[in-house]
Formats: C-alpha cells, sequence, structure tokens
C-alpha cells in the first residue's frame, strides 16, 4: 500500500481535495520566502534549473514506485507536456524567481493570488466551465481578501508597478494556462504522469538557458542555506505542491481547485513571522478571514 492510498483510507471524497489542496498553499507560499532569501545569491535560471533537475529525479521515482512502470505518452500528450513545461514550469518560475529580486515576498504572493480570475475566464472560455454567481463572489471575496493581506490595509501599495510586478503578472498568465491544458492532459493521463513529464520537457528547456547564461562554477561557492531552499522549491514546493494541485484538478475541478492559490499570500505571511520577523496587522487577520471565507463559497457548491 503506497503513502497516497493510507491517505486516501484517512480522508474521503472532497475533503482530502481540499486538505491537499491547502497543503500545497502553504509549500508554495513557503516558495516567495525561499526565492527571496536567495535572490542576491544565484540567478534566477540556474536556480529554476536546480529546482527542477532535483524534483523530477525525485518524481521519476515516485512514478516508477506507483505506477511500476514509465508511462509512454502519446503525440498529442507530448505536444501538451511541452506546453506545460513551458508555462508553469519553466515560464512561471523564470518570472517569479526574476520578480523576487526586486519585489517583497507578499507583494508577489498578493499578484499570483488573482490568478483564479484568469483560471476561471479562460476555463469559461476554453473548457465551458459555468461561471456561476456563487464561484463569481467566492472569488471577489477571497481576492479582496488577498488584496488586503498583502497591502497591509494601503491600497496604494499596489498600484505602484514596476517591472518586478509585470514579471509576476506574466507568471500568473504562465500558471493559468498551465493549468487550463493540465486539465486536458488530465483525461488521459495520471497526476503523477502528467507532473513527472512537464517536470522534465521544463527542466530540459531551462538547461541550454542556464547553460548559455551562467557561471557553473557559482554552485560550488553556494552557502549551505541556498542549498537547503534549493531543496525546498525542488521538493515541498514542486513535487508535493505540483502533485497535489493536479489531483486537486481532477477531483474537484480547474475552477475550485484553483482559489486555492489564494491562500498563498496568506502561508506567505505566516512563514514570514518566524523566518523574517514581520508580525500581524488588523488588515491581515481581517484579510485572511476574507480568503478562507472566500474559499469556502467557491467550495460550497458542488457539481452533480
Amino acid at each position: 500500500m503506497t503513502i497516497n492510498d493510507r491517505f486516501n483510507r484517512v480522508c474521503s471524497g472532497h475533503a482530502q481535495a481540499y486538505l491537499k489542496l491547502t497543503i500545497m498553499s502553504l509549500f508554495l507560499g513557503g516558495i516567495f520566502i525561499a526565492g527571496r532569501m536567495m535572490a542576491d545569491e544565484i540567478p534566477p535560471v540556474l536556480a529554476a534549473l536546480i529546482r527542477f533537475l532535483i524534483a523530477s529525479v525525485c518524481l521519476l521515482g515516485l512514478l516508477y514506485w506507483q505506477e511500476r512502470r514509465f508511462p509512454i505518452p502519446s503525440k498529442t500528450e507530448c505536444f501538451g507536456l511541452i506546453c506545460l513545461g513551458l508555462t508553469g514550469i519553466s515560464g512561471y518560475n523564470l518570472l517569479i524567481l526574476q520578480a523576487l529580486q526586486t519585489v517583497e515576498a507578499g507583494r508577489s504572493a498578493v499578484l499570483v493570488s488573482c490568478n483564479p480570475v484568469l483560471i476561471t475566464l479562460l476555463s469559461c472560455v476554453f473548457l465551458g466551465e459555468r461561471l456561476t454567481c456563487l464561484k463569481t463572489t467566492g472569488i471577489m471575496i477571497s481576492v479582496s481578501g488577498a488584496l488586503l493581506v498583502a497591502s497591509k490595509g494601503d491600497m496604494a501599495i499596489l498600484l505602484n508597478f514596476s517591472s518586478g510586478d509585470k514579471a509576476v503578472l506574466g507568471a500568473m498568465l504562465c500558471w493559468a494556462v498551465y493549468s487550463i491544458i493540465g486539465k486536458q492532459l488530465l483525461k488521459t493521463m495520471t497526476p503523477i504522469t502528467a507532473v513527472t513529464y512537464a517536470s522534465i520537457a521544463g527542466t530540459l528547456i531551462l538547461a541550454p538557458l542556464a547553460l548559455y547564461s551562467c557561471d557553473l562554477s557559482l554552485l560550488t561557492r553556494l552557502p549551505c542555506t541556498i542549498w537547503l531552499a534549493l531543496l525546498y522549491l525542488a521538493i515541498p514546493g514542486t513535487v508535493v505542491a505540483l502533485l497535489f494541485f493536479y489531483q486537486g484538478i481532477e477531483s474537484i475541478g480547474v475552477v475550485k481547485a484553483g482559489i486555492f492559490i489564494n491562500l498563498i499570500p496568506v502561508s506567505t505571511l505566516l512563514l514570514s513571522i518566524p523566518l523574517l520577523g514581520e508580525r500581524f496587522s488588523s488588515s491581515t487577520l481581517i484579510g485572511t478571514a476574507m480568503v478562507i471565507l472566500g474559499v469556502f463559497t467557491v467550495n460550497r457548491e458542488r457539481t452533480n
């Protein structure tokens, strides 16, 4: 019996998907902390390559452990996997790590938290999913809460867009497209297969960029803290987070799973307390409650 099988026995129905997606948001929130910590130590493209090289090796082992084989994708699936590698692996992570060189972790997290809006709109256009009043209300509440959390009550802060902020917006678009393509691939592939091959595709895309533009001898001079940050990005921040995200999409749909991205700024701030010494404000507490309420509102609606 695998770890996932034991987990399935403990949780049942949609509760399992909600728990996994909550854990995913916590791990993804930590990415902004880790990325900010190593922003001045390693180029974004090299950090992304190391992250997904480690993640791909771990995912390959996990895939063989669960499937007892390496499934061979069709030509159509290969094209989809390459698109996942371009958008959700190389594109998203290059842009996020680039942004974190100049943008605060909390500010980056709040912009990413608006991703469910893009995912919902693209799902309505390309997947034919219905945008009900309940879903719309939940999205508006949680996005508003996420904005309040990261702005600390001063919305004027959010209006000063820099090149780093634009990089985060580009990353949002990459993740939205990644989510939509992933939903289609899950019709013929298991989550672990799709995540593994997408990670490998992204690694192969990142490799020539890093080899061409970076001094690899830098890796021998990195402090232990940076290597620990890279390991965090690779395993909890990639292997576990992406696997749980795809399992959530498979279970409750791309729109409902996407709304959990709004928990990222909350988890970022929770992690920033012990790691960066930040404190909670009243706006943080109110915004956190709004994010949770928005997630609850969207997920109250059950599909038949």
